[in-house]
């Protein structure tokens, strides 16, 4: 499961960035990046995964596949083309509805790339590292629903 939930991570996240003060208002970059995200190809997990993202600095990852779902929230933080995203909870939901709820060093650790906005298309790009060490460049397509 912990494979899984990092995998899905690593696929579909990015970020790092600085805080924002409380109060302050959005950039217009930031506010095109509200709403809810659906990544294009999920083909990978045969399934959906749909990222939002709130005015209030929360995000909500629910990824659909491998016959279950996970649901991850969390904050995130913009500075410039820098998202950084931040889990604090998952569940996890199997086909027969039944929730277990996932331990904290499951979901915990920052997630970090860049972005863009195209139109109703969000691009994310991540370095990922594989099993020997090399990094190589991943960018995720999602489409705004």
């Amino acid at each position: 499961m912990k494979m899984l939930v990092a995998v899905v991570f690593v696929v579909t996240l990015a970020a790092c960035s600085k805080e924002e003060p409380a109060g302050s208002s959005l950039s217009a970059q930031e506010e095109a990046l509200l709403g809810t995200w659906e990544q294009i190809d999920a083909s990978e997990i045969g399934g959906t995964v749909r990222l939002t993202f709130r005015a209030n600095g929360t995000f909500e990852l629910f990824v659909e596949g491998f016959g279950i779902s996970i649901l991850t929230t969390g904050t995130y933080q913009v500075a410039g083309d820098r998202l950084r995203l931040d889990p604090k909870e998952g569940t996890v939901i199997d086909d027969n509805g039944d929730e277990l709820e996932l331990p904290s060093e499951e979901i915990e650790g920052d997630l970090g790339g860049t972005y863009t906005i195209e139109g109703d298309t969000l691009f994310i790009t991540t370095t990922e590292e594989n099993e020997n060490g090399e990094e190589s460049v991943v960018t995720v397509e999602y489409r705004r629903t």
